[in-house]
């Protein structure tokens, strides 16, 4: 009888040991069959993605330099054209470049910022400058070439130039100064 019991222990044994191998083998196909799946998509994916990034063209020496050229170009232009100015700088700039000219500035008309096209605003305003006729054009070149970029001389109006005397000579301009919006 001992026999018998050890030979169906033995059986028994061996048929569970056989169950577990065929069934550790079925789960481990099962989950190696669906991962293959999940594996064939993404490398689809990726190589959707390789062939996307080899479409991009690569980076020219030419068009590093070219952009280099363009950002010096709207830089040059900012500052051309600044983004905004107030008013009451202007003015006080105006005043304060008479003064180191020794010449007199009045403002006679101010006109508010107003658009002008998509891109910019302009502020025009009418001065009269009094002096002598060489400080006055001391003060015209300077107030063009040192004030401000953005600043143009309208219209222009000089009276009494180099005549001797007691009255001064005057010039009246016309200024408009131009900003982005």
């Amino acid at each position: 009888m001992l026999v018998k019991r050890i030979t169906i222990a033995t059986i028994t044994i061996l048929v569970l040991f056989a169950f577990l191998r065929w069934g550790t083998d079925y789960i481990q196909a099962r989950v190696l069959n669906s991962a293959n799946q999940e594996k064939a998509v993404l490398i689809k994916e990726i190589n959707t993605a390789n062939k996307s990034i080899a479409r991009i063209p690569k980076q020219d020496g030419q068009l590093t330099l070219r952009l280099t050229q363009l950002e010096k170009v709207l830089a040059e232009e900012s500052r051309a054209i600044p983004a905004s100015m107030d008013s009451t700088l202007v003015i006080n700039s105006i005043l304060e470049l008479a003064k180191s000219c020794s010449v007199t500035v009045t403002p006679l008309q101010t006109n508010d910022w107003s658009k002008k096209g998509e891109h910019y605003q302009v502020y025009t305003l009418q001065i009269q400058v009094e002096g002598s006729y060489e400080l006055i054009a001391a003060f015209i070149d300077r107030l063009e070439n040192e004030l401000f970029e953005n600043l143009i001389i309208t219209s222009l109006d000089i009276s009494g130039g180099l005549k001797t005397g007691t009255k001064p000579d005057t010039a009246n301009l016309q200024l408009a100064i131009y900003t982005g919006n």
